[in-house]
């Protein structure tokens, strides 16, 4: 009954056999004796035919494993017998080319630190309930970007291969991140520290041009014209699935900008040896673990070096440059980021108006009482 429920779909051509859609080559006898079939599974990125090859002391039996095994392939294959876990490695794949590899990274860390049980759900099963529960589960130990980072991949996910699923997830109030604003004092003071090092060069770029550092460590001397004092920004590098750094292009196609340098900028280009064709000398994970250390020795606060990004905002905001122009010098597709500097640099302002005010009253206060 099992073999007349697979040989009833398998059907003989010529020279090969036709299952389900699937072509596989005519069984052969080999010189021992035995049968062989090789079952086309697909083509590999560069379009060259996958085959996976069976066999068996029959002919028979070689068909009937070729033809179980791609059984057993187009019913895990069909969207309403997939586990979530089997439809998100499917939708990663499909996207493999055309997202970052940093993306690509951070979709398959979600994967990994979703519930198993959930994962090995079929996706056909699930409900708002039953995603709801295990985003609750995924809260208790993620900050809640990450959950919705997750939701956002289970839900791109859903949209493929349950198209028909209308999703209606609560995720975790996002919490307002701390924002650290570094002072030109301090920003003098690890210029100081680190001039004529390997960190004067990317130290100088994130303070006073405001480049992210996956930018700085893709600049290339061709990028950079010393002469008309300008810099192109159109690449950055990212760490890929394989934890390995990979080119790409820029964050979004704002990002790519090419901007004016100033002259301090110009002269620390200047000094910098041309080694190679990368104008950092320091590898991007290097940048992110020494320089907090690099801040320290400074005698500053060890703050992590996007902070510099943060405090070249800053100084924007307080020389009243426009939002617009800020927000192309800075490579943003937003003015989120310059919001929140905004905002921060306010509070501290507030903090001090607060002060002015209670030292103005206390004052007054004062010589009211001696007058009585």
């Amino acid at each position: 009954m099992w073999q007349n429920a697979i040989t009833k779909h398998l059907y003989f051509t010529g020279n090969f056999f036709q299952w389900e859609g699937t072509v596989m080559a005519n069984a052969k006898k080999l010189p021992s004796g035995s049968w062989r079939v090789n079952a086309f599974i697909g083509v590999d990125e560069n379009g060259k035919q996958i085959r996976k090859s069976f066999t068996a002391p029959t002919k028979r039996e070689a068909e009937l494993m070729a033809a179980q095994y791609l059984t057993k392939k187009h019913h895990e294959a069909a969207p309403e017998n997939m586990t979530l876990g089997q439809a998100i490695d499917k939708y990663i794949e499909s996207k493999s080319n055309i997202l970052s590899p940093s993306t690509i990274r951070g979709y398959r860390s979600i994967e990994r630190n979703l519930n198993e049980a959930f994962r090995a759900l079929p996706v056909a099963v699930l409900d708002n309930k039953t995603i709801q529960t295990a985003v609750n589960q995924y809260a208790l130990n993620h900050s809640p970007k990450t959950v919705k980072n997750a939701l956002g991949l289970i839900e791109a996910v859903l949209s493929v291969y349950q198209p028909d699923l209308r999703l209606h997830i609560s995720t975790p109030q996002k919490i307002k991140p701390e924002l650290y604003i570094p002072t030109t004092e301090e920003v003098e003071k690890i210029l100081q520290y680190v001039h004529g090092t390997n960190y004067e060069v990317p130290v100088m770029l994130a303070a006073f041009m405001g480049l992210r550092r996956s930018e700085i460590a893709a600049l290339q001397w061709e990028d950079i014209n010393l002469e008309k004092r300008t810099m192109r920004i159109h690449r950055a590098v990212v760490k890929g699935d394989d934890n390995q750094w990979h080119e790409k292009t820029t964050k979004t196609t704002a990002s790519t900008r090419v901007l004016s340098m100033p002259q301090p900028v110009v002269e620390c280009l200047e000094r910098a040896e041309h080694k190679g064709e990368f104008v950092c000398p320091v590898k991007a994970t290097t940048i992110t673990v020494k320089f907090p250390q690099k801040a320290a020795a400074a005698g500053v606060h060890p703050f992590n070096f996007h902070c510099l990004r943060h405090y070249y905002a800053s100084v924007l905001l307080s020389l009243n440059i426009p939002n617009k122009y800020a927000q192309q010098r800075m490579g943003h597709a937003t003015d989120n980021m310059l919001k929140s500097v905004y905002q921060h640099l306010m509070e501290e302002k507030k903090t001090e108006t607060d002060a002015a005010i209670d030292e103005y009253f206390n004052v007054l206060n004062t010589k009211t009482e001696h007058e009585n």
